[in-house]
């Protein structure tokens, strides 16, 4: 907690009349930032303010930036420096999402090859992470399959860079930092995961852009 609802209360009895929403993820689906959206636009009309919302900010050269320097960050700590390959990840999704036409995959891919070129990144693939057991499909290729597939080409060392999530929590720290160098040490694998954004100072300047760029005019003045 606090859950939108409750925010979006508890401004209504500060007097704020108008609300604009940012969802810390920065690729937009349905199934996530578009079910957000959807309870706080619910508790906002509940409360009768206005609230505009920012769907998507994947692109923006801010977090661009943000994650190629963190990229560059870890191929310092490899022998092969650039020659590395690089997974990028995100959490997986139902493969149901397809059938909306949802923007996910798309919007994941376009993140990558703009990091990628951002940190002359030569060799890089794409996997989802952190799949739940839900009795039907879910996005792949995994971060697992991938790390095999690395391991196979004759690779000795990777780096993951988690673009879909902005901050250490459980994805990162057990999934990746637990479960995937676990398993990259029975391969011979080095795994080396790119630092978190977390409140770094260039992630938040990209996170205050955002939102300057879609206040209404004056709002600031």
């Amino acid at each position: 907690p606090p859950f939108i609802a409750e925010a979006v209360a508890q401004a209504a009895g500060d007097g704020v009349r108008a609300l604009l929403a940012l969802a810390l993820a920065p690729h937009y689906s349905r199934m996530s930032v578009g079910a957000y959206r959807a309870a706080a636009e619910e508790a906002a009309a509940r409360h009768g303010l206005t609230l505009s919302c920012i769907e998507s900010w994947h692109l923006h050269p801010g977090l661009i930036s943000a994650l190629a320097s963190r990229v560059r960050e870890a191929q310092r700590q490899c022998a092969g420096d650039t020659d590395v390959p690089v997974i990028f990840t995100a959490h997986s999704l139902p493969v149901r999402i397809l059938e909306w036409n949802d923007p996910y995959p798309e919007q994941l891919q376009q993140t990558c090859v703009q990091v990628a070129a951002a940190a002359k990144v030569r060799a890089w693939r794409f996997a989802y992470q952190s799949a739940s057991a839900t009795g039907e499909p879910w996005l792949g290729p995994d971060l697992l399959d991938v790390a095999r597939a690395i391991h196979r080409e004759g690779q000795t060392e990777c780096i993951v860079c988690p673009i879909g999530f902005v901050a250490d929590h459980l994805e990162v720290l057990y999934d990746i930092d637990v479960e995937a160098k676990e398993l990259a040490a029975t391969l011979g694998l080095r795994l080396i995961r790119t630092c978190s954004l977390n409140d770094d100072l260039d992630f938040i300047s990209a996170v205050a852009d955002v939102i300057r760029a879609h206040l209404p005019q004056g709002a600031l003045a």
